[in-house]
């Protein structure tokens, strides 16, 4: 299940980009960019949530947390952080995080093939963690 907005003006040169979000508006945001002519993309995961007691209900979350994926080029910036519910552009050196088309594919492959995706942090020499069974 997923969340993607599709722009129909042609991004020349675009890659798919990674924005973080206010806690909670990522489809918000994507849908905001869909309609300022973006292609953003938020994967979505269905977890079963406790409401009351007993009772539990299916919910539809993002698989990433706080992040939407856009296509765009660099002179879009400004575009995107404009829209509300944005906080930044992911940045490696000076430069916005690049994920190629074949990433996303995968990205895409996964979340439309599999309705229950958890992403994990793998944990590094010396981290503390907690063994449940």
């Amino acid at each position: 299940m997923n969340n993607t907005q599709t722009s129909k003006n042609s991004l020349m040169k675009s890659n798919w980009i990674l924005v973080s979000t206010a806690k909670n508006n990522e489809n918000k945001v994507a849908a905001t960019l869909g309609k300022k002519g973006f292609t953003a993309y938020c994967p979505s995961t269905s977890v079963l949530k406790k409401v009351s007691g007993s009772k539990s209900i299916m919910k539809q979350l993002p698989v990433f947390e706080g992040f939407v994926f856009v296509l765009a080029d660099k002179s879009q910036a400004a575009a995107i952080l404009s829209v509300p519910g944005v906080l930044n552009m992911m940045y490696w050196k000076s430069n916005p995080v690049s994920i190629t088309e074949e990433e996303m594919s995968g990205i895409k492959m996964i979340a439309d093939n599999y309705s229950s995706i958890n992403i994990s942090k793998i944990p590094v020499s010396g981290e503390r963690m907690n063994i449940v069974e």
